[in-house]
């Protein structure tokens, strides 16, 4: 895991700071531009370096419940229910973060972004 990390930061510019931020627990502004550009291609750089980003940019609902840990199972079936059919973005970057938005907004105490 902290392969992926190192290298989508260094491909994308995105700092330690940027990412604990994110973690924080107060909800997240609705809108995408709300994240940096490049905080938001850090998210689907991750979710490349798990292989759960289709080609287009969205998430493979399959190979993401099949990555996560066992344990949360049950909150992923919640969590892509709610999420998967509010994605909004123009481009892969925007929609990583909305799928992001989503999940924290969806399971705050059980969110964390690697």
């Amino acid at each position: 895991m902290r392969t992926a990390r190192t290298t989508c930061q260094k491909e994308t510019g995105t700092s330690d700071e940027e990412i604990a931020t994110f973690n924080q627990p107060e909800t997240v502004p609705s809108q995408s531009k709300s994240a940096s550009r490049e905080l938001q291609c850090y998210m689907h750089c991750m979710f490349r370096a798990f292989n759960v980003s289709k080609a287009d940019g969205n998430v493979d609902l399959v190979e993401a419940y099949h990555t996560i840990p066992k344990q949360f199972n049950s909150i992923a079936l919640r969590v892509f229910a709610k999420c998967h059919f509010r994605v909004e973005g123009d481009d892969p970057c925007e929609r990583a973060y909305s799928h992001h938005r989503c999940w924290k907004e969806t399971e705050p105490a059980n969110y964390i972004l690697l």
